[in-house]
């Protein structure tokens, strides 16, 4: 069974079939993204169950990570979390093309490429929750972003993983797209063409991936949802008709 709303403290551990992978999510969690676009990618057929991460279900944090954060997958006797861990097992296990490199070196210089990513995730969050102020943290962000334009030039490639989307892109899609629409946080925010050349013409390939394309951030429940954030009460459920 798929849930839309989020199951929360209280609720009963929803039963599933035997043989379907469930997915445990947040409804507007890049992290949880990261997954979907693995999951969608390689089509891999799965159920959805949200969590209300604001008031965590005791089933989930004994039976399915006790950490309460998402995403984690279950399928049949196999409990992972955290998405980097589940897509590398997913690329691992199902069959289709793979999104990892095959030399060693080369996946080990994606996994470089998507920690220097999270230098801008991280002044990201700075505005993302209350009290970060754009004037300190907007520089910040854009100095991070450059070294991520500087490695995307060096490629020289459509995209982190060559000419086609791979596990590099898939992992970083979810907050560059957020960044994309980073004016719903910050009034007037453009990414400048010139300086991020090569990072907005990458935006713009991976906006038409049809993984990215199923999964796109819908905008006006992700204002509210940023709202909720904003007013100091997350609404995993933003967005929803009661």
């Amino acid at each position: 069974m798929s849930t839309q709303r989020s199951l929360g403290s209280g609720s009963e551990y929803p039963s599933r079939e035997q043989g379907v992978l469930r997915l445990y999510s947040m409804r507007y969690c890049p992290y949880v993204k990261r997954t979907r676009l693995v999951l969608e990618h390689k089509n891999i057929p799965y159920e959805t169950v949200n969590i209300d991460l604001t008031n965590k279900p005791e089933w989930y944090l004994q039976k399915i990570n006790c950490l309460g954060l998402v995403p984690a997958i279950e399928n049949d006797d196999v409990i992972i979390f955290d998405s980097v861990i589940i897509n590398e097992y997913l690329d691992s296990v199902f069959p289709g093309e793979k999104l990892i490199q095959n030399d060693p070196y080369q996946a080990a210089k994606d996994k470089m490429v998507v920690e220097i990513w999270s230098k801008v995730v991280t002044q990201y969050y700075r505005i993302f929750y209350p009290g970060g102020k754009e004037e300190d943290v907007v520089p910040e962000l854009l100095s991070a972003l450059d070294r991520v334009e500087k490695e995307l030039e060096a490629r020289n490639t459509k995209f982190f993983g060559g000419d086609k989307p791979m596990m590099i892109d898939f992992n970083i899609w979810p907050h560059m797209e957020r960044l994309s629409l980073f004016d719903v946080q910050v009034p007037g925010f453009k990414l400048d063409n010139e300086r991020f050349k090569h990072v907005t013409a990458w935006i713009d390939k991976m906006t038409k991936v049809p993984a990215a394309e199923k999964t796109k951030l819908p905008l006006d429940n992700f204002k509210i949802f940023v709202q909720s954030v904003k007013n100091g009460k997350m609404d995993c459920d933003a967005g929803l008709e009661e």
